[in-house]
C-alpha cells in the first residue's frame, strides 16, 4: 500500500510540475518535492543503537598549522583557477585541429571541455608528486599556446 501511494504521489507531482514550470525544471522539482516527504517517516523509523563496551572513540580533531592551510589553499587555487586554465587551452587547441569550422568546434569544445577538467583535476589530486605533475602539464599547455597562436 505505501509503495502504490508512493508511486501515485510521485506520478500527480510530476503532473502537476512539468506543466507549470516547464520541462527542465518541472522534472526537477516533481522528484524532489516528494522526496522531501520520506525524511519524517525516516525520523519516526529511526531507532538508537547502543553503544558497545570496547568500542573507540573518535580522534580528537588535529591542531591546525599555519603551513597547512597555506597548502591547502594553494591546491585550491590550482584546482578551482589553473587547472581549468590549462583545460581551456587545450581544449581550444583541439577545437581548433578538427576538420570542422565554426559551430561545430565550438560545440565540440563545449564537450569537451569539462571532460578534460574533471580528467586534470583527478591527476593533479591523484598525484603523489603534485608539483612536478602541475609543472610539466603547465609546461605542455604553454607549447600548445605557443604552437596554436603562431
Amino acid at each position: 500500500m505505501s509503495s502504490a501511494l508512493g508511486w501515485a504521489l510521485i506520478t500527480s507531482s510530476v503532473l502537476a510540475w512539468i506543466p507549470a514550470a516547464g520541462l527542465q525544471y518541472g522534472l526537477v522539482y516533481a522528484l524532489f518535492a516528494p522526496a522531501l516527504l520520506v525524511w519524517p517517516y525516516v525520523s519516526r523509523e529511526a531507532s538508537r543503537i547502543p553503544s558497545r563496551a570496547g568500542q573507540q572513540r573518535p580522534r580528537e580533531a588535529s591542531q591546525w598549522s599555519v603551513a597547512q592551510v597555506i597548502v591547502n589553499a594553494g591546491a585550491a587555487v590550482v584546482v578551482a583557477l589553473v587547472l581549468p586554465l590549462m583545460a581551456g587551452v587545450l581544449t581550444v587547441f583541439v577545437s581548433f585541429q578538427l576538420p570542422v569550422a565554426g559551430a561545430s568546434q565550438a560545440a565540440i569544445g563545449i564537450l569537451l571541455l569539462p571532460f578534460l577538467t574533471a580528467l586534470y583535476v583527478f591527476l593533479y589530486l591523484a598525484s603523489r608528486r603534485r608539483m612536478q605533475w602541475l609543472l610539466v602539464g603547465a609546461a605542455g599547455t604553454s607549447v600548445l599556446a605557443a604552437v596554436m597562436y603562431l
